[in-house]
């Protein structure tokens, strides 16, 4: 066994493709788009969040890449696995906004998909990500205490963008780089491919893998 780089522990580099054996377009898109390490880290994400236990590792996932890297595919098929009731969608730029914070009550995933090029880091960041109770409040409700238990997955274009230089925040981020064109324009592009994955009735494979991780 060796040990992955994301703190998440320890996986097998045969796991990612036992438990996926089956599911032909998952190995495909995870084999052409990340290396080992990569769909190491996405494994074990996706693995912790559907646990509902994401916070307990006290980071975010910050996918980065450009249009045609297949990020926005795995930010699809991570909220394809989760009950919609389950997922928001706030921008971790927001979470300064009580009503905000107050969207992530019962919910264990939070992803954006396409994030805005806006300033990322603040003290109720870090207490959000790491599951400490901050200030919530709903539409003309009271204040109310708000425990974070969602996985926070934002995917940008472009690099995180923050002024906060200090290891507390670093700390807090699990980049994951897309830089891999996956046949865009060419005969061996699958338009869709997250609605192929769910389409092929591959989304119980992908998670058995995720919590294989």
């Amino acid at each position: 066994m060796r040990s992955s780089k994301t703190g998440y522990g320890d996986i097998g580099a045969h796991t990612f493709f036992l438990a996926l054996q089956d599911n032909l377009l998952a190995i495909r898109y995870l084999g052409e788009v990340l290396d080992e390490d990569g769909a190491a880290t996405l494994q074990e994400f996706f693995g912790v969040t559907l646990c509902g236990v994401a916070p307990r590792f006290q980071k975010m996932l910050a996918v980065q890449g450009e249009a045609g890297t297949g990020k926005s595919v795995a930010a699809e098929i991570l909220t394809a696995l989760v009950p919609e009731s389950a997922v928001s969608h706030v921008d971790p730029s927001e979470l300064h906004d009580m009503y905000a914070v107050a969207r992530l009550k019962g919910k264990i995933l939070n992803v954006v998909d396409d994030a805005p090029d806006k300033d990322v880091g603040s003290g109720r960041f870090k207490a959000v990500i790491t599951g400490n109770p901050v200030d919530g409040r709903q539409p003309y409700g009271p204040i109310h205490g708000v425990r974070n238990r969602a996985g926070f997955a934002s995917f940008f274009n472009d690099p995180l963008h923050t002024r906060d230089v200090g290891k507390g925040f670093w700390d807090r981020i699990l980049p994951l780089v897309f830089d891999k064109a996956i046949h865009r324009g060419t005969s061996h592009e699958i338009r869709d491919l997250h609605k192929a994955i769910v389409e092929a009735g591959e989304l119980p494979g992908i998670a058995r893998w995720a919590l294989e991780g």
